[in-house]
């Protein structure tokens, strides 16, 4: 209940006592009792309300969305409990950051398990608005979880100056606290994000190199046990 309340509270639709609230509640309801072993997870909220919001609040066609979302493209473990998934997915992140920038890495390591947590939980919805996101989302529906590396990476990377100029120490407020001015610079609208996606196309991140990103991480993990 009070994460519905916390979603997209600056827009209309989602003020107190308006459709977006009411909406997303039925269908975050609906979503647990048709995946009672995966419950609700934080994160699940904005997934959830960005569906209603292109779909026009359609309820069946939302709630058909997400389940779609999480029963076929890996959401289920990553919004189980414990979240089974979620830690390979993250190291897969932040080692495709380092590869690709290992200065803006070493300047966001301290916030950047966090960083790529709420990236890949909200399908980037954390960080770009739910109109700008539109695009990455239509891609991750045909071509898989490169898109949604590839599109946190290089949003990074566009702002990597911006980054790097502030202390260390205040890395986690311009990246959490005040993610929306920070993202805004960059994409801010559809056709700024689209254009980051374009780009981003260049980086070498492949389903299959996220493939063995996570067969290195699970025999590291298994190596600690032995």
């Amino acid at each position: 209940s009070r994460d519905v309340h916390r979603t997209f509270p600056v827009r209309e639709e989602f003020k107190e006592g308006g459709l977006g609230q009411s909406s997303l509640h039925k269908v975050l309801v609906a979503l647990a009792a048709a995946a009672p072993g995966v419950g609700y997870c934080q994160g699940m909220n904005y997934v959830v309300a960005t569906a209603l919001l292109h779909l026009d609040f359609e309820l069946a066609a939302a709630f058909g969305v997400s389940l779609a979302i999480l029963m076929c493209y890996d959401f289920g473990s990553l919004f189980a409990p414990a979240v089974p998934r979620l830690h390979i997915r993250v190291s897969q992140f932040v080692h495709l950051l380092q590869s690709v920038s290992p200065r803006l890495a070493a300047h966001v390591h301290v916030t950047a398990d966090a960083l790529a947590q709420q990236w890949i939980l909200t399908l980037g919805v954390y960080a770009v608005e739910p109109d700008a996101v539109v695009n990455m989302w239509d891609l991750f529906f045909s071509t898989g979880w490169k898109t949604i590396f590839r599109g946190g990476v290089s949003l990074l990377q566009r702002l990597e100056n911006v980054i790097c100029s502030e202390d260390p120490d205040d890395v986690a407020i311009l990246l959490h606290r005040n993610r929306r001015e920070t993202f805004q610079r960059v994409a801010g609208s559809r056709q700024q994000f689209s254009k980051i996606l374009v780009d981003s196309l260049s980086l070498k991140i492949t389903n299959g190199s996220l493939d063995v990103l996570a067969a290195r991480y699970e025999r590291t993990r298994l190596l600690q046990f032995v």
